[in-house]
């Protein structure tokens, strides 16, 4: 009978252990209030952001609309734009939601923020505004590796997804 007991105390405490971690990842990501995905620089790219928020509302800022931004870079389009376009969105809860606690698990905060960079080439920012504060995070070419590569891959999916209307002045 204590066999079976110590067995039964076992598994409960393993459960409250999980439930109880379970609820602070999901604690965790609902102190995310912004993601931002910053992309260009270099020669070759053209620049622009896109940004998320808890609130529901999505904005991207760039030197060409949402749709040319993967193109490469036209000297001519860019003298020819006299500033950057601004697009307004949507972004669901549940996407949001989803992201927030992607950027959890895999664990942005440990990440480092610094990175030195290769002249020329263009730079990605990820940035998380936490309850506490914003952290950003630094990439070329994949150099930090897949978590954060996994992290801008579900952004640019949710931004994918969304309709954008662009911003008149």
């Amino acid at each position: 009978m204590r066999r079976y007991t110590s067995t039964i105390v076992s598994c409960w405490l393993s459960a409250a252990l999980l439930s109880a971690a379970c609820a602070s990842t999901s604690d965790q990501a609902q102190s995310i209030t912004e993601i931002s995905l910053r992309n260009g620089g270099g020669q070759r790219a053209y620049w622009y952001e896109f940004t998320l928020r808890s609130d529901g509302t999505a904005e991207y800022v760039g030197d060409v609309s949402h749709e040319r931004r993967g193109e490469a870079r036209d000297e001519k389009t860019i003298a020819a734009a006299a500033a950057r376009v601004r697009y307004r969105g949507r972004v669901p809860a549940e996407q949001f939601g989803g992201l927030s606690r992607l950027i959890i698990r895999n664990d942005f905060r440990s990440m480092p923020e610094t990175f030195p960079g290769y002249l020329d080439m263009p730079m990605t920012t990820t940035s998380v505004v936490f309850a506490d504060r914003r952290k950003e995070v630094s990439d070329q070419m994949g150099a930090r590796g897949e978590r954060l590569a996994e992290i801008n891959r579900a952004i640019e999916q949710v931004v994918g997804q969304i309709t954008w209307e662009r911003e008149t002045k």
